[in-house]
């Protein structure tokens, strides 16, 4: 995912539904000391410990917040990502139209979300997808590219 989201030095990177920061570290080595990670969960519990894991990361900051309803100007963001939230928030597409407004002109999203609908691969043992990371990519691509916060497409 990381690769995908083709992180930069200047840029402000989003990590929405960002748990306890656990790709902060890679996040901030990508943008320098010369960009931005904002890392934003609506748990408040875990906002404290993403906080105190990266205290050390002067590029990061974690928020409280709510990614319906996002309180970032428009335009402030270069790249944007979640890793399995989609599957939890109430609304898709007004967290779609939400990271949309708050992307800047050619800005990157980068999501992640479990296969749960690939049955399970004989012999695997553990319940494994057969869809591959790359056409999972080209099919993100395929649907934030026809996305139209308005409902049309």
């Amino acid at each position: 995912m990381l690769d995908e989201l083709d992180v930069r030095p200047g840029h402000t990177a989003l990590d929405l539904g960002c748990g306890p920061g656990t790709d902060f570290e890679a996040l901030a080595a990508a943008v320098t000391a010369t960009g931005t990670v904002l890392g934003i969960d609506h748990d408040q519990a875990i906002v404290e410990a993403a906080r105190a894991r990266t205290a050390d990361q002067p590029v990061v900051d974690v928020r409280s917040g709510d990614v319906h309803d996002l309180t970032l100007p428009d335009h402030c963001a270069d790249r944007a990502r979640t890793d399995r939230v989609s599957q939890h928030v109430s609304d898709p597409r007004l967290a779609l139209s939400e990271v949309h407004r708050v992307l800047r002109p050619g800005g990157r999203l980068v999501m992640g979300e479990p296969d749960w609908e690939t049955p399970e691969t004989p012999g695997a043992g553990r319940q494994r997808s057969t869809t591959s990371p790359a056409w999972t990519a080209r099919r993100a691509r395929s649907t934030v590219s026809s996305f139209s916060p308005t409902g049309a497409t």
